[in-house]
């Protein structure tokens, strides 16, 4: 399995991703060895993506005795670029995990040219390449949208896991309202946002605390019933106790860990409208559409149960 660095020094959400892979191929019966291509993910995208040319020899002699190669892409074009290469002389397995094309249009909604550029572009190389590279996805969802790009290539999706946490069940009513998220990625901002306004309706009627957790605070001024709690080594150090959960994602592409986190947890978790037709939606889950009607979620959630 071909990963652009290794687990330990791959961001969350990536390194979930390989962690999936792994196990899904371990559960029928492959033997998994980890091939990382430098120790850390360092360098602009231009920079990563000249790059790639400087590997190929590598991958092809080091994964020349086995069956099949694993590319973890997850919108990297350069990625797709060695899969292709190595293709040539090994079977070649390219996960693509979020689709191309629903990644183009979360970015052009959210007015960021470039990276909406990076994934037209890597939908273009997709389009364009050989249809020897198998390629999978996250959901049926990302892989439909991709299809266009897929034609005459076989596909296969690979699920997300949901975590298993070992926590007691939460005693109500609740007053701690948990967020786990990177706040400096554009996935999370317009969500962030609806929920510190939301945090703010709420702050003189009741006594719910709010608490994020991240590698970074947010840019923004919290209201005073939120609090940024750095970063969480476990899953556990988050979920634990009693709460209720907030994802903050909107509709875009892939599956949103934080909902598989909220699932696994067995807490209560508000999600955003755009996503109610997400397929992993698992355990009890609550909608929103604004500020005003989050306000309401979260007092929904963290009231005893009728």
């Amino acid at each position: 399995m071909v990963t652009e660095a290794p687990a330990s020094a791959s961001p969350p959400g990536v390194r979930r991703r390989q962690e999936h892979i792994a196990r899904w191929l371990e559960e029928r019966g492959a033997q998994v060895d980890w091939l990382p291509l430098d120790e850390t993910i360092c360098g602009s995208r231009r920079k990563r993506y000249v790059r790639w040319r400087q590997h190929v020899s590598r991958v092809r002699l080091k994964c020349s005795g086995y069956q099949y190669v694993v590319v973890i892409g997850l919108g990297a074009p350069h990625m797709l670029r060695l899969a292709y290469a190595v293709a040539a002389t090994v079977p070649v397995l390219f996960d693509a995990c979020d689709s191309w094309l629903l990644q183009c249009l979360a970015r052009l909604r959210s007015r960021l040219w470039p990276t909406a550029i990076i994934a037209l572009f890597g939908a273009a190389l997709q389009f364009g390449g050989g249809r020897t590279l198998t390629c999978t996805y996250i959901s049926k969802r990302d892989a439909r949208w991709d299809k266009v790009l897929n034609f005459g290539r076989q596909v296969t999706v690979i699920p997300p896991a949901t975590p298993e946490l070992k926590l007691s069940a939460p005693s109500y009513p609740l007053h701690r309202v948990v967020l786990a998220g990177d706040f400096a990625s554009f996935h999370n901002q317009p969500g962030l946002k609806t929920l510190l306004r939301a945090a703010q309706l709420l702050e003189r009627e009741s006594s719910i605390q709010f608490e994020l957790f991240g590698p970074s605070a947010p840019s923004i001024q919290l209201p005073g019933n939120v609090k940024y709690c750095g970063w969480a080594s476990t899953l556990e150090e988050i979920y634990s106790e009693d709460c209720c959960v907030v994802v903050t994602n909107r509709l875009g592409s892939g599956v949103p860990n934080k909902i598989l986190e909220a699932a696994g947890s067995g807490r209560r978790y508000a999600v955003h409208r755009s996503l109610k037709r997400n397929e992993y939606l698992q355990g009890e889950r609550y909608f929103y559409s604004d500020a005003a009607s989050l306000a309401r979620t979260i007092i929904e959630m963290c009231g005893v149960r009728a």
